[in-house]
């Protein structure tokens, strides 16, 4: 990995990843590639990460100071991947509190928003910095801070007077009513898995799969604030197919429908990182 040319480092790389973790020294040599070019860092972080889980991780965390926004996001995102993540070790204690750093000084607020969901796994260690991101002066790593102390339930009840003003200052529909959910999820009068269900069969396959890939990538790529609208129209979107099903004479012209959509849907929402 010490090799100045880029194409014997990424070889290295791989064979880190099918083994070469076992090597004296290995996961040193990777972590050196995290001060590296953007590109070989980034794959850096992913090794140590996603292969070498958390102790991997204490490398990515010294790192994560990087001059570069691009990696910065990337190490956040790969340290809320952790494989083999214990919560109660010393280890994760540490990964959290570099991670809670990240989100209370990091300059670039896709950065903090990361933190925000990488953080979420730590349980009780992360809803004292979620507090905090209730006061950032992004709209959207208060929203997701929000979001995610709601996911946490009655564990997360300190959060409640915090939640309480987050509610009573925001001002827009949506992010009042991602609020508004997390307060009951905390307070338990909602189930924390809670909140709009697209399932259920139209009837159609190609339907099905088209708008159960469409749910996952709003879940999971569109920003939290759009995501309540997008799940109403999925939900309005079935409803329409499974009544337009009834009629035998109109699923196959439903089943081509889909597919165009799908394809549609795919290219427009490229741009998220929606796997489909």
């Amino acid at each position: 990995m010490r090799d100045p040319s880029k194409k014997p480092r990424r070889e290295a790389m791989h064979r880190f990843a099918v083994g070469g973790r076992k090597e004296p020294g290995a996961l040193g040599h990777l972590a050196t590639l995290l001060t590296e070019s953007d590109e070989l860092a980034v794959a850096a972080a992913e090794q140590l990460c996603a292969t070498a889980g958390q102790a991997g991780a204490d490398h990515v965390t010294r790192a994560l100071d990087h001059s570069s926004v691009r990696v910065r996001l990337e190490l956040v995102r790969w340290l809320g991947k952790v494989r083999d993540l214990k919560a109660s070790s010393a280890e994760a204690a540490r990964t959290a509190a570099a991670l809670a750093r990240r989100l209370g000084t990091d300059s670039d607020p896709g950065v903090r928003e990361l933190a925000v969901q990488s953080l979420s796994r730590h349980g009780d260690r992360a809803v004292d910095p979620l507090i905090g991101a209730l006061r950032d002066s992004a709209t959207g790593v208060r929203n997701i801070a929000a979001h995610h102390l709601g996911q946490m339930g009655v564990a997360a009840a300190r959060a409640l007077p915090a939640l309480r003003a987050h509610h009573k200052a925001t001002t827009n529909k949506v992010h009042r009513a991602i609020a508004a959910e997390a307060i009951q999820k905390v307070q338990g009068k909602m189930p924390v898995t809670a909140g709009l269900s697209t399932r259920g069969s139209t009837g159609v396959q190609e339907c099905d799969t088209f708008l159960t890939k469409y749910e996952r990538c709003a879940k999971t790529g569109m920003p939290l604030a759009a995501r309540p609208a997008m799940l109403r129209a999925i939900v309005q979107m079935r409803d329409a197919y499974r009544k337009a099903a009834r009629h035998p004479a109109a699923r196959k012209t439903l089943a081509k429908g889909c597919k165009m959509a799908e394809r549609a849907i795919k290219k427009a929402f490229k741009r998220y990182g929606c796997k489909w």
